[in-house]
C-alpha cells in the first residue's frame, strides 16, 4: 500500500453503525459481528441453567422468551445487521467481511 492509502478494520460492530472518522479509504475490512446481540443474556442464561441442571431436559434461551418474541429479535437483530452491511457497501470501496458468531446465517 502507499503512505497515503488507508485501510479501515471494523469488527464486533453488534448491531451499531460505526463511524468513519477518515475521508478516503481503499477497502473495509469487517471480521464480522454485524447483528445486534439482544438475545446474548438469554443464551447465557439458558446455558447457566442446562450447567445447573444437567441431568434435566436441556432448555434454549427461546424457551426463556418465548418462540413469538424470539423470532421477533432474531429478525431485528438481522435487520441491524443489514443495516450495517448496507452502509459499509455504500462508500464505494471493497467491503471484505467475514460472519461472526453473532451473525445468523443459514445453516449447512
Amino acid at each position: 500500500m502507499k503512505e497515503n492509502e488507508i485501510l479501515n478494520c471494523w469488527g464486533g460492530l453488534h448491531g451499531k453503525i460505526p463511524r468513519f472518522y477518515f475521508k478516503s479509504f481503499d477497502a473495509i475490512i469487517a471480521p464480522g459481528d454485524f447483528c445486534s446481540d439482544a438475545t446474548r443474556k438469554y443464551m447465557f442464561e439458558a446455558m447457566r441453567k442446562n450447567m445447573t441442571n444437567p441431568l434435566k431436559k436441556k432448555i434454549c434461551w427461546y424457551d426463556i422468551v418465548g418462540r413469538k418474541k424470539a423470532r421477533k429479535m432474531v429478525s431485528k437483530s438481522i435487520r441491524d445487521g443489514r443495516k450495517i452491511l448496507e452502509k459499509l457497501n455504500s462508500y464505494g470501496v471493497p467491503v471484505y467481511e467475514v460472519p461472526g458468531n453473532w451473525d445468523w446465517t443459514p445453516r449447512p
